[in-house]
C-alpha cells in the first residue's frame, strides 16, 4: 500500500513537469515569430514605402514576407533584413522573441528610442546591424552577451555612457566592431584583447578618455582599427607593433603624448597610418620609413622635430604625406612621383 502511494505521488507530479516541459517548447516557434514580427510592425510610426503596411500580413506565412528569411528544421525566423527603408519608430522589446535569429539589419532607417535588453536573448545571432539611425541611450549589457555574433555595427546613432570592462569577456567569436559616431565616453576596456579574432575595430568620433590599452597588441588578427576623433591621452603602446596584420592605423586628433614608438616599424603590412592632431614629440622614428606597402602617412599637427624626412628614403607607394605644423627643419627632399604636402 505505501509502495502504491509513493507512485501516485510520484505521478501527480509528473504530469506538472510535463505540461511545463511542453509549454516551453512552445514558447517560441514560427507562431510566436510572426507575433514578435507584428510588433515591429505595430512600433513602426512612418512606412514611408508602405512595404512593412502592405506586406507584412496576417493572412499570409511569415516566410513569404519582405525582408524575411527562414530556415531550420522547425522553420524559423532567422534573418530580418528591413534597412533602406526610411522606417521610423522604435525597436520593441518583442523582437527578443526570434530566438534562432542570426542575421538582423535594421540600419539606415529613422529609428528612434533606446535599444532594448531583450536583444540579449537572442543566442543564435552572428549579425546585428543598427547602424544609421536615431538609437539614444547605453548600450545594453546583454548584447555583450552574444557569444556567438560575429558583426555589430551601431555606428551613426546618439549611443551614450561607456563600455564596461567586463564588456567583451563573451564576444570571442567577433571579427568586426563598429561604434563609431556616438556618443560613447569612458575608457576603453582591456578586455578588447579577447575578441582574438576581431579584424576591424572603429571608435572613431566619440569621447573616449583614458589610454589606450597595451592588450590591445594581443589582436593579432587586426587589419583595420580607427581611433581617430576622440580624447585619448598618454603615449601611443609600443605593443601596437605586434599587429604585423593591420593594413590600416588611425589615432589622429586625440591628446596623445610621448614619442612615436619605434615598433610601429614592424607594421610591414600598413598602408594608412594617421597620428596627426596629437601632442606627440621627438622624432619620426626611421622605422617608420621602412614601410614599403605605405600610401598614407599623417603626423601634421603635433610637436615632432628634426629633419623633415631622411634623404634616402623608398616609399613607392606612398600618394599623401602631411607634416605640417609640426618643428622639422630641412628642405623637403625630391621625391619621385611628388607627394603632396599638408598641414592637416
Amino acid at each position: 500500500m505505501e509502495r502504491n502511494l509513493s507512485l501516485c505521488f510520484v505521478l501527480v507530479f509528473l504530469v506538472p513537469f510535463s505540461t511545463l516541459s511542453f509549454v516551453n517548447a512552445e514558447v517560441t516557434n514560427i507562431s510566436t515569430d510572426k507575433q514578435a514580427l507584428l510588433a515591429l510592425k505595430a512600433s513602426i510610426s512612418d512606412d514611408p514605402s508602405n512595404i512593412l503596411a502592405n506586406n507584412w500580413s496576417t493572412t499570409t506565412s511569415v516566410c513569404s514576407w519582405t525582408g524575411i528569411t527562414c530556415a531550420g528544421r522547425h522553420h524559423r525566423v532567422t534573418a530580418l533584413n528591413i534597412s533602406n527603408m526610411g522606417l521610423t519608430g522604435v525597436i520593441p522589446k518583442e523582437i527578443g522573441n526570434l530566438t534562432q535569429l542570426k542575421w538582423m539589419y535594421l540600419g539606415n532607417n529613422k529609428l528612434q528610442g533606446g535599444i532594448p535588453k531583450e536583444l540579449g536573448n537572442l543566442a543564435e545571432l552572428e549579425t546585428l546591424s543598427l547602424k544609421n539611425n536615431s538609437l539614444m541611450g547605453a548600450i545594453p549589457s546583454l548584447i555583450f552577451n552574444l557569444s556567438s555574433l560575429i558583426f555589430m555595427d551601431l555606428s551613426n546613432n546618439s549611443l551614450t555612457d561607456g563600455l564596461p570592462e567586463s564588456s567583451f569577456d563573451n564576444l570571442s567569436n567577433l571579427e568586426s566592431l563598429h561604434l563609431h559616431d556616438n556618443m560613447l565616453h569612458g575608457k576603453l576596456p582591456s578586455t578588447l584583447s579577447k575578441c582574438k579574432k576581431l579584424q576591424v575595430l572603429f571608435l572613431s568620433f566619440n569621447y573616449f578618455t583614458g589610454v589606450i590599452p597595451k592588450e590591445i597588441g594581443n589582436l593579432t588578427q587586426l587589419k583595420r582599427m580607427y581611433l581617430d576623433n576622440n580624447k585619448l591621452q598618454g603615449a601611443i603602446p609600443k605593443e601596437i607593433g605586434n599587429l604585423t596584420r593591420l593594413e590600416q592605423l588611425d589615432l589622429m586628433h586625440n591628446k596623445l603624448q610621448g614619442e612615436i614608438p619605434c615598433e610601429i616599424g614592424n607594421l610591414h603590412n600598413l598602408q594608412s597610418l594617421d597620428l596627426s592632431l596629437n601632442n606627440l614629440v621627438g622624432l619620426v622614428p626611421t622605422t617608420v620609413f621602412n614601410i614599403s606597402t605605405m600610401a598614407q602617412l599623417g603626423v601634421a599637427g603635433n610637436k615632432l622635430r628634426g629633419m623633415i624626412l631622411p634623404s634616402n628614403i623608398e616609399l613607392p607607394n606612398l600618394e599623401f604625406l602631411y607634416l605640417g605644423l609640426n618643428d622639422f627643419s630641412g628642405h623637403f627632399p625630391t621625391l619621385s612621383p611628388t607627394y603632396p604636402s599638408s598641414p592637416i
